[in-house]
């Protein structure tokens, strides 16, 4: 049974008339308070689909992380009221809803000003959840990043669908100042799960279905159906002399 098929299963056998509006409401209360006396820009996103399409990605992405984490015991309720590494990927599709609407925008101080904007959502949500999502990321459908404290996905770093990441993993570039103003964080394909800690540097091309390691460092492509494993560490078990 593939995932989306599972997800497609739960939604139909809970409850979920209400979850959707929740989501929905909630994305209009990130808008409308960052955009504060911009309220006819909250119904031009409206009225070009951006709240829905992004509700849609945040209802998949929600059912998604119900299915694959036990310890929410497949509630979708659960989760979105407690978990805070969810907020931080529901903060970051908002942020990159209004990130993504700013291109389509024709003045250069409109572009600034909601690209700033969603960087305050950004930011925002760095402080609350402890997760670090550049709005301008490109990153696919039904990502899940779980525990997620100090995890960092940078400006250019793309993801594929059904990603899997832990906390403290770094999506950075390689250098530490005066990176290049261009694609300089890595790509990871789809069904790539990312173990805590693991960092990737630099605009690497992780494969399809890879599994990653925790602590593991990567700064070479890997290609798909992979596993990552770190052999540098090793674990000693002694008996106590009493």
């Amino acid at each position: 049974m593939t995932l989306i098929t599972k997800n497609k299963k739960l939604a139909a056998s809970i409850k979920f008339k209400d979850i959707k509006s929740r989501i929905d409401q909630t994305i209009k209360n990130i808008l409308f308070k960052n955009l504060e006396k911009q309220i006819s820009l909250v119904t031009e996103l409206e009225n070009n689909g951006v709240i829905c399409e992004v509700s849609n990605k945040i209802y998949e992405d929600l059912l998604c992380f119900a299915n694959q984490d036990p310890s929410a015991k497949k509630s979708p309720d659960y989760i979105l009221e407690s978990y805070l590494s969810f907020q931080a990927v529901l903060s970051y599709r908002v942020a990159n809803a209004l990130y993504c609407f700013s291109q389509m925008l024709q003045t250069t101080e409109s572009v600034i000003n909601l690209q700033i904007i969603a960087r305050k959502i950004s930011e925002t949500a760095k402080v609350k959840t402890g997760v670090e999502i550049h709005p301008a990321a490109k990153i696919g459908s039904r990502l899940i990043v779980d525990h997620g404290y100090g995890t960092v996905i940078g400006e250019t770093t793309e993801i594929g669908d059904d990603c899997y990441i832990l906390q403290g993993v770094v999506l950075g570039a390689k250098s530490i100042a005066g990176n290049y103003d261009s694609k300089r964080h890595p790509t990871l394909g789809s069904r790539v799960e990312v173990g805590s800690f693991a960092r990737i540097f630099g605009p690497v091309k992780i494969g399809d279905d890879v599994k990653i390691s925790p602590w593991a460092v990567i700064t070479e492509d890997i290609p798909s159906n992979s596993k990552v494993i770190v052999i540098t560490t090793n674990q000693v078990v002694k008996r106590r002399n009493f």
